[in-house]
């Protein structure tokens, strides 16, 4: 401990700034010094929760005119995790009429402007979501609609706009009214980094697809156009995550978006079908320094019905009859591997420092799409890197292999096609990107990645 206090105090400083929370807090209390230099780290993000105790420590930071100015980043939770739901909203007789959260966490959203260094914006709302409302969920989208139009209204009023914007668990609709479309746009367009978790309605056991519901395909469909275009000139970080596959159907097509100062981009469930796909990331060659790939797929084969209303990313020219799939059904199917993609991003991204391709222990973690866990992306093959869409067939079209429908004596018959499981020259390409950019990997002895026991982990926030 002697020789680490000795180092110079920006050292130091260094050190704590690459350190999480947790580990800051214990640090601060081995000395004085520590305590000292260490304190900017601990108080630069600001957590706040619809809780009285939570809005109380709020208040006690922006009281201290010197701890208020190391606060850069604040996660504005619309629930709490550690408490019951039910407790949280309507338990005051002055609580928001279209919100139910208690005036104070309310007031949370205008005294943001008071932190004097501000940067960043976190807004997490619950996983659960009902498009329609047909169902009784946490928070209704008439919540979320409220508590975005706050947000937007407050962002889009402060004297030095935020560089930074992350929204959890973002339900897959977007708004409509003109005043929040153009704060939407304004707040965009200043943005370096976007951080966008979308939370889709999961309730493929019922007997429905939630792949083929109208929200997740209208959503995704405009969300290159309504959340992307508008941010395009200053972005640097973008991260996209779904709690739905998404790329090849529902369609999210990114190819008509440049980022001309694009340094971080992360997927998490997105599904490729194209080279086009590949070719988008390349583009950005000139400037990307760090890619990751969260559960990750690649589509090697697709049977669909042949709707006109339900576009995938291919057009239909590249689908056709085939002789195992019924008469309404066309299908396809795509030669590259992730052999291929790791090979291309070794040639096309000369200025790359940082990859992760493989699967982060924490989804499902908080029942959600990991967030701010790009880093924790464990390196390796994950059970669905190759997938195939077989559609009808629930609860998830997105399987592991086809299931053909076999015409044998006059009948139909159900028959599994083969799974694509990596290759050896996966594997080497895996290994051989990673050691171009610095990263020497040992790959999991099995088939694929083991889930990890979280249970001793720090939570998020």
């Amino acid at each position: 401990m002697a020789q680490f206090l000795s180092l110079p105090a920006e050292l130091i400083d260094r050190i704590f700034s690459l350190l999480n929370l947790k580990t800051r807090k214990a640090l601060r209390l081995a000395s004085q010094h520590l305590s000292d230099v260490g304190q900017r780290w601990v108080f630069n993000a600001a957590v706040v929760y619809p809780t009285q105790a939570s809005c109380n420590r709020l208040d006690q930071i922006l009281q201290n005119e010197k701890l208020s100015s190391y606060v850069t980043k604040i996660y504005l939770n619309t629930w709490d995790p550690e408490q019951d739901m039910g407790s949280q909203y309507y338990e005051h007789d002055d609580a928001e009429d279209d919100t139910g959260l208690h005036p104070r966490f309310w007031a949370v959203f205008d005294r943001v402007k008071d932190f004097p260094r501000l940067e960043s914006i976190a807004l997490r709302f619950h996983h659960e979501c009902d498009e329609y409302d047909y169902y009784e969920v946490p928070q209704s989208s008439d919540f979320r609609t409220a508590v975005m139009n706050r947000l937007l209204t407050v962002l889009s009023s402060l004297p030095r706009l935020v560089r930074e914007l992350a929204l959890r668990d973002l339900e897959n609709v977007n708004p409509t009214e003109t005043e929040t479309l153009e704060q939407l746009q304004n707040v965009l367009g200043n943005l370096r980094s976007l951080r966008l978790n979308i939370t889709n309605v999961s309730r493929g056991m019922s007997g429905s697809s939630d792949y083929h519901r109208e929200p997740p395909q209208k959503f995704f469909a405009e969300l290159p156009s309504f959340w992307l275009k508008p941010a395009m000139l200053n972005l640097e970080h973008l991260t996209l995550y779904s709690s739905l596959l998404v790329g090849f159907f529902p369609v999210c097509d990114l190819r008509d978006i440049h980022f001309p100062r694009l340094k971080t981009l992360a997927l998490g469930n997105y599904t490729f079908i194209d080279d086009s796909q590949l070719e988008w990331i390349l583009s950005h060659g000139s400037t990307l320094t760090e890619l990751y790939l969260d559960d990750c797929v690649i589509v090697w084969e697709a049977g669909i019905t042949d709707r006109e209303n339900e576009p995938t990313l291919l057009p239909r020219e590249r689908f056709r009859p085939h002789p195992d799939l019924y008469d309404d059904q066309v299908y396809t199917s795509y030669s590259k591997r992730w052999a291929d993609y790791f090979r291309a991003f070794g040639r096309g991204l000369p200025n790359l420092r940082h990859f992760r391709f493989g699967h982060s222990p924490y989804w499902w973690h908080e029942e959600t799409t990991p967030f701010e866990r790009e880093s924790a992306i464990r390196i390796g093959f994950h059970e669905e890197c190759y997938a195939v869409f077989c559609d009808g067939f629930l609860p998830c079209e997105y399987m592991q292999h086809m299931i053909w429908r076999k015409l044998e004596d006059g009948k139909r018959k159900y028959e599994d096609g083969e799974a694509l499981k990596p290759s050896e020259e996966d594997r080497k390409a895996l290994v051989d990107l990673c050691a171009k950019v610095g990263q020497s990997i040992t790959l999991h002895e099995g088939d694929f990645l083991e889930d990890v026991d979280l249970s001793e982990e720090e939570e998020g926030w």
